[in-house]
């Protein structure tokens, strides 16, 4: 589930960063659900006649997924934080991670954080994502990690935006 990327030097990125994670995912163990932004498609069809394993769920959002999956691979979208909040285990697969560091910008390094499982490398996130363990350790450091970005008081949410707009007026 990655973010959106656009400019020049990423034409063509979506599909070859899949392609990175399904050719370390094993046909017989795993299934690779690409949800894409809305904005964006994996553009290959042939990746998807090469690997059976790989798919794409059709008119359905990347959030309404997230409750069927055993792990989520993401880059540097927020979709991430929403797959923490359900305590799913979230990997993070960046390979253009030094191009990003500088535009647009990382708003959290998940390079920097020991607690978040992060690799440009697809064959090491594949195998976190494989092994149960791994999974399991993944699962538990983005949890501590999201309870720490969401540590403010996140009641009364309607209440306090109405308030602040209230203010403006």
């Amino acid at each position: 589930a990655p973010t959106l990327r656009r400019g020049t030097g990423y034409e063509g990125w979506l599909s070859s960063y899949v392609e990175q994670l399904v050719e370390q995912c094993p046909p017989d163990d795993a299934d690779l659900i690409v949800a894409g932004h809305p904005l964006d498609a994996v553009t290959d069809a042939k990746l998807f006649e090469r690997y059976p394993n790989l798919h794409v769920v059709p008119h359905t959002t990347t959030i309404d997924l997230l409750e069927l999956v055993d792990c989520v691979i993401s880059d540097y979208s927020t979709i991430a934080l929403s797959a923490g909040l359900l305590g799913k285990p979230v990997l993070h697969f960046v390979p253009d991670i030094e191009t990003y560091r500088v535009s647009p910008g990382l708003n959290v390094d998940v390079l920097e954080d020991e607690r978040i499982v992060a690799s440009a490398n697809a064959q090491e996130i594949m195998r976190a994502a494989l092994d149960c363990e791994m999974r399991n350790r993944a699962q538990e450091g983005y949890w501590a990690f999201t309870s720490e970005y969401f540590a403010n008081d996140c009641t009364n949410a309607t209440r306090r935006i109405a308030a602040f707009v209230a203010d403006l007026l």
